[in-house]
């Protein structure tokens, strides 16, 4: 029995450490179900005297039956997922062939039309220009303010000049007596 038991725990651990591939659902049902294998096999194993036993074979089996299932419902998500961007990649597509459509009609009819290229780069041109622009404009307020700045700087200056000259003569002129 005791030899039962380490095959089931090796043979557990090997299965479950040896899937690389692993999805997170899978994961999850091999720890979910290991532990709920391990209490239900530990509760009946008790009742035997076996308890230690139970709880690795229930351990075992629980975590390769929850692995099982949670890998099911990862090949469905894979499934699910490869589907939609299918869906997305012919939705693109065929939004592209509507517009080269819509694009050789007006062209049949006389209408300069650019090409998805040219408006794309045509776009990110004025995208990049409008930055520097705005760059600039920041460049030209930061340089008015800092001449303002100094402009204010020179008039304290000749404030503070004035004003030691005024207060000099005022401590330099004799007090009239009453």
């Amino acid at each position: 029995m005791k030899k039962s038991f380490i095959a089931v725990s090796l043979l557990t651990a090997a299965l479950l450490t040896g899937c690389e591939s692993m999805g997170p659902n899978a994961e999850e049902g091999a720890a979910v179900g290991g532990l709920g294998g391990a209490a239900i096999g530990g509760a009946i194993g008790s009742q035997n005297h076996f308890g230690a036993g139970g709880a690795l074979i229930g351990a075992g089996v629980g975590a390769l039956a929850g692995a099982a299932i949670g890998d099911a419902q990862d090949q469905k998500n894979a499934e699910r997922v490869a589907y939609e961007r299918q869906q997305a990649a012919e939705r693109a597509e065929a939004e592209r062939a509507q517009a080269e459509a819509e694009r050789a009609r007006l062209m049949s009819y006389g209408y300069s039309v650019d090409s998805p290229e040219v408006v794309a780069a045509r776009q990110r041109a004025e995208a990049l220009e409008a930055q520097v622009a705005a760059l600039k404009k920041q460049q030209e307020e930061a340089a008015e303010k800092a001449r303002e700045i100094e402009a204010y700087r020179e008039r304290e200056a000749r404030a503070q000049q004035e004003l030691q000259q005024l207060q000099s003569q005022q401590q330099a002129a004799p007090v009239p007596a009453n």
